[in-house]
C-alpha cells in the first residue's frame, strides 16, 4: 500500500471517527433564558454529553412533555423513586432537606408543589426545576419529566471565553 493511500485511509478513518463522537456522543446548546441563573446565563454555549445516566444535581437538556415548545436546561432535583416534597421554599428527599447552595437569591415564587404533601417519582420521571427559582419554568408546573425527553448533560460551559468551566452536579460552574 502507497503512503498517500495509507494517509488518505488514516485521515478518512480519523474524520469518520470524529464526525461519530460529536453527531452521537457530544453536542453543543445554547443557552436561552435565565431560569439557571447564577450556574448558567442567557447566552452561554455548553458541551453536553448525550449518552449519560442521569443523576440528583445532574444539569440536563430536556425537551418538555408539555408547556414550551423550546428545549430547557434545569437541574435534576429527584430521580425515580424518591420520595419528594416541596413546601414553603424548602425541597425534601426522602424527609431531608436538601441543601441548595447553588441558589442565589431567597425563593419566594411557586414555594409550595403537590400542597406541600410528599410525592413518589415514578419510574423514568424526574423531577427539574432551574436554580433561578423566582424565574423558572420546571416541574412544579410542566410536571415530572420522562427519561426519554433527555437530550444530553451539561457538562462543561465554554462561552463566554472568560467563564469556561465544568458544569458539576452540586454547585455553579467551576473553573478548572
Amino acid at each position: 500500500m502507497s503512503y498517500k493511500l495509507r494517509e488518505l485511509l488514516l485521515f478518512t478513518g480519523l474524520a469518520l471517527l470524529l464526525f461519530v463522537v460529536l453527531n452521537y456522543f457530544i453536542g453543543a446548546v445554547a443557552v436561552d433564558g435565565s431560569s439557571m441563573y447564577p450556574t448558567l446565563q442567557s447566552g452561554d454555549l455548553l458541551v453536553s454529553l448525550k449518552t449519560f445516566d442521569a443523576h440528583r444535581g445532574d444539569v440536563v437538556i430536556f425537551e418538555p412533555l408539555s408547556g414550551s415548545t423550546n428545549n430547557l436546561v434545569k437541574r435534576v432535583i429527584a430521580v425515580p423513586g424518591d420520595k419528594l416534597k416541596i413546601l414553603n421554599g424548602e425541597v425534601w428527599l426522602d424527609d431531608q432537606k436538601l441543601n441548595e447552595d447553588y441558589l442565589s437569591e431567597k425563593w419566594t415564587e411557586e414555594t409550595t408543589w403537590n400542597t406541600g404533601q410528599s410525592a413518589v417519582m415514578q419510574e423514568g420521571k424526574y423531577f427539574l426545576m432551574g436554580d433561578n427559582r423566582n424565574h423558572s419554568d420546571d416541574s412544579r408546573n410542566l410536571g415530572p419529566q420522562d427519561r426519554s425527553r433527555f437530550l444530553g448533560k451539561a457538562m462543561v460551559k465554554i462561552w463566554p471565553l472568560t467563564e469556561i468551566g465544568i458544569i458539576t452536579p452540586d454547585s455553579q460552574t467551576q473553573n478548572p
